[in-house]
């Protein structure tokens, strides 16, 4: 059996005219999300080759084209709204069923102050109330209008 503990992953991305190397020698990138990840042994600075932890690099080089990062947000913000959407969609199916089981009376007294707050939170959400105005809200709790960014 392998000891996991011992196997180290590759965390720094390699910078070359300030563009991130790409995986599988594909070329360069300037999106952070689309490089690849190495070991800091890998760089050469003798031939402009620099490693940044992955921590610490920006999300966009300075030569990153501005169409490019551009289009990285909209799909990484699309991926977010699906995110909240399906979420929402959780909470008000989870609203739902205790709704119906309070009404039938299975839902115990122990419950209620929960439900209470979930059905006040609940008819926030369906008022368009800003919930997300508070830094600690969830993610399902951003009202979204349905517009495209």
């Amino acid at each position: 059996m392998q000891d996991n503990s011992e196997i180290v992953e590759p965390r720094y991305l390699l910078v070359k005219r300030d563009l991130y190397y790409a995986p599988n020698s594909m070329g360069y990138t300037g999106i952070k999300d689309k490089a690849g990840r190495y070991f800091a042994s890998d760089a050469l600075p003798d031939c402009g080759v620099t490693a940044i932890h992955e921590d610490d690099a920006p999300d966009f080089t300075k030569a990153c084209y501005a169409d490019l990062a551009r289009d990285h947000l909209q799909e990484k913000i699309a991926v977010l709204r699906a995110q909240v959407e399906a979420e929402r969609t959780a909470v008000l199916a989870y609203l739902a069923t205790c709704a119906r089981e309070t009404m039938s009376g299975t839902r115990t007294s122990s419950n209620c102050t929960r439900q209470s707050t979930i059905v006040n939170l609940h008819r926030d959400i369906e008022r368009g109330l800003h919930v997300a105005e508070d830094p600690r809200a969830p993610l399902w709790a951003i009202p979204w209008d349905g517009e495209a960014v």
